[in-house]
């Protein structure tokens, strides 16, 4: 394709010294050429800026401006074009030159040829075109520049169109001012319309010049309200800004422009694990060099007052034309979180210890010694009260082993008295202050730092715990809640030892009663019943030689003490049973409910054969308990129903299992006499009876004797009953057959 010449002229300086006017042109023509290129000297000697911003002052600048791909379709247009191509943004976007209708088609190919030579050879091109309008033909200045890809290849053409048609009045009157002087007159109107445009324009630079400053500062102020630590290096390394977080952090303001990877160094130090950095492997280093982007990495600052902190860096690098023009570094002090995390790990391995069962002494000293290395305390001490205004140093540490045992007031101790008063932490950080300074203790051991802790019990204090130092020191929340939670732990570790001592004692004298008991048993099951066995022996042989005489009277006195002798042999077997029955360990095993009852009932059926009841035991029942006892219960149960159904016209008696409630229950049920509801809780209370003695006579045990071994077995058992309709006794255990 031919490339067609380019149809400008350069126009000769003009050298008229009659015109005044024409002075006045050519120095407007030197302003001019100032104001254009004043926009590039500020961009060299401005920071870069955002995309925003560029966005925003490309849109708004009088030339336009737009982007075509290699098939000449228009990716980017600014505000500008639409006036330049009397089409809107929106149909300027995606279209072709060829599809720009607006445009004389002579215009038209003549920008398709420019283009097509940009896009061919690569190089720029530069032409003046021209349109007519309604105010007169409208002058172009068109400039095309190849835009090319990393590989240098050229993937498009970056197009900037400037009105130039005041210039071009302006030009054509010098010349024709010099080819006729003599007849030389200056358009003073189109001069005047010529300085108004430039200075509208100068007008536009200096607003959008204005607008970048105000940004800057904004982004300034933002940067140092952050509350990290920000430093952006550039691609040399050089640290080219900080952020006031980051000098606070660092403990030193950089020196300008320090562009040592040696000297960033000594801001970052080490590792976590207190190994030196290698410049190189620096968070920032890598971000700069190798591109990488780093997240969380911890990393140790040395400041130049001694002080160690630990902050999380990130890192990461900054494009600029496809390559790392820079890097930006973001770190956070994370001392305080670790140290929470440290002192938290600790007090877990002290709740440990002061849960365990090792002595109360060693457990205390173990507290005091691990507090005060984990908080870096010059002393520490933990006093009980002994009154109410005196109180004694039980375990210590940096103190003398004679601070061990000394009774201390409140005088000496004032900051100590006030925690218990008001049960909640005094934290002194400098004590020379003048209410602290006349405290005995302060300065006695040159104590300058102080927190002291109640030690709470279950309702009123009974200790303090305290932590001094030798400087002032300024106590961090992490550090004020490690020893609160200590102070609760030991307190709790304090009566938890008190309750146990106390359970000792309890269980001790729980182990003599029992003893006592014991011996009781022993007395009533061979003591007291060997009388009863001796009167009732003498009554029966006195009842012999009664019966050879005619006294009706002293037959009745002897039968009635032979009957008080059987009801307190029987009243001496239920108690044994009864005791035993709460004592004994149980043996479990699977056993068949239904034969031991059948066995109980066959044996009563042939003691009173006289008595006609109808009996009906569900067969198959079985269950998980202790042989003998159960067979003690079933048979007091039994024995219950047989004796209050003896007054009952065709007594019966029925066993079984009860399902329709949530938990299976055994039941026995009878149609004797019954009793009243409000007897359900007490009829198993021993001695108790719902009937009197003459009535049904019995011991008021066997229930209660029931109950017992139900319970030991950890099952439950109720009655239901009414007067006149019978009763029913249910019985649940916990260990399913």
């Amino acid at each position: 394709m031919a490339h067609k010449k380019k149809i400008y002229s350069k126009v000769k300086p003009l050298r008229v010294k009659q015109s005044t006017s024409l002075k006045k042109s050519l120095q407007n023509r030197k302003r001019r050429k100032r104001v254009h290129e004043y926009p590039k000297c500020f961009l060299k000697s401005t920071p870069s800026v955002s995309r925003i911003d560029l966005n925003l002052l490309i849109d708004n600048t009088s030339d336009g401006i737009f982007l075509l791909d290699v098939s000449l379709r228009h990716t980017f247009v600014n505000r500008s074009m639409e006036s330049f191509a009397d089409l809107s943004r929106e149909e300027l976007l995606g279209s072709r030159i060829d599809d720009l209708t607006s445009l004389p088609e002579d215009v038209r190919a003549q920008m398709k040829e420019a283009c097509e030579y940009v896009i061919e050879k690569g190089r720029a091109n530069h032409l003046i075109i021209s349109r007519p309008t309604e105010r007169g033909t409208l002058y172009c200045e068109t400039r095309l520049v190849p835009e090319r890809d990393h590989c240098g290849k050229v993937v498009g053409i970056v197009g900037i169109i400037r009105n130039i048609t005041e210039s071009r009045y302006a030009d054509d009157e010098a010349l024709r001012c010099e080819k006729k002087p003599e007849v030389a007159t200056y358009n003073s109107k189109h001069f005047e319309n010529f300085i108004v445009s430039r200075t509208e324009e100068k007008g536009e630079i200096e607003a959008g010049h204005d607008h970048l400053l105000r940004k800057k500062n904004r982004l300034e102020e933002i940067l140092q309200a952050l509350p990290i630590g920000l430093a952006l290096f550039d691609r040399n390394g050089t640290l080219v800004y900080w952020n006031d977080r980051a000098v606070e952090l660092w403990g030193q303001v950089p020196r300008e422009r320090s562009g040592s990877l040696k000297y960033v160094q000594e801001l970052f130090l080490s590792t976590i694990e207190g190994k030196l950095y290698d410049p190189l492997e620096l968070p920032s280093s890598r971000a700069l060099f190798k591109g990488e982007r780093v997240w969380g990495e911890e990393v140790t600052i040395n400041r130049p007052d001694g002080n160690k902190i630990i902050v999380l860096a990130n890192a990461a690098p900054l494009s600029e034309s496809n390559e790392i023009g820079g890097a930006v570094l973001a770190f956070m002090d994370v001392t305080e979180i670790k140290h929470a995390q440290e002192l938290s790990q600790k007090l877990d391995v002290i709740n440990l210890q002061l849960l365990s069962n090792a002595d109360i002494d060693l457990k205390l000293q173990y507290a005091v010694n691990e507090g005060a290395t984990s908080l870096k305390a010059d002393f520490a001490a933990l006093s009980f009260l002994r009154k109410p205004n005196e109180w004694v140093a039980r375990k210590v540490y940096g103190f003398s082993d004679d601070f061990i045992g000394d009774s201390v007031t409140d005088i000496e101790k004032r900051h100590a008295m006030l925690a218990i008063q008001t049960g909640q932490s005094v934290v002194i950080e400098d004590t020379s202050k003048e209410e602290w300074a006349d405290v005995i203790h302060f300065k006695k051991h040159g104590i300058r730092s102080v927190i002291v802790i109640p030690i709470n019990g279950k309702d009123r204090p009974i200790g303090v715990i305290s932590f001094s130092y030798c400087s002032p020191k300024k106590f961090i929340l992490a550090e004020t809640d490690f020893c609160a939670n200590l102070a609760a732990s030991i307190s709790f570790s304090v009566q938890n030892t008190k309750l146990l001592n106390d359970v000792k004692v309890h269980a001790f004298n729980l182990e003599l009663a029992n003893r006592d008991l014991e011996a009781f048993s022993h007395s009533i099951s061979h003591d007291l019943r060997a009388p009863l066995i001796v009167i009732d022996g003498f009554a029966q042989r006195l009842m012999d030689k009664v019966e050879l005489t005619p006294s009706a009277r002293g037959l009745t006195y002897i039968k009635n003490i032979r009957e008080s002798c059987r009801h307190g042999m029987n009243l001496v077997n239920d108690l044994l049973n009864l005791f035993k029955a709460g004592r004994e360990q149980i043996k479990r095993e699977k056993i068949d409910v239904s034969m031991i009852l059948s066995t109980i009932s066959k044996r009563i059926q042939t003691i009173s054969a006289e008595r006609k009841v109808h009996i009906s035991i569900q067969g198959g029942l079985k269950a998980t308990g202790d042989r003998r006892l159960m067979t003690i219960a079933l048979q007091n149960l039994f024995e219950n129903a047989w004796k209050f159904t003896s007054y009952v016209e065709n007594p019966m008696i029925e066993f079984g299992l009860d399902t329709s409630g949530e938990t299976p229950a055994f039941f026995l049920r009878d149609n004797g006499c019954g009793f009243d509801k409000d007897h359900a809780e007490t009829i198993f209370t021993p001695f108790h009876s719902a009937h009197s003695r003459d009535e049904y006579p019995g011991t008021g045990l066997g229930l209660a004797t029931v109950h017992r071994i139900i319970s030991s077995h950890g099952g439950r058992i109720w009655a239901e009953s009414e007067p006149g309709r019978g009763a029913t006794f249910y019985f649940a255990l916990p260990f399913p057959p």
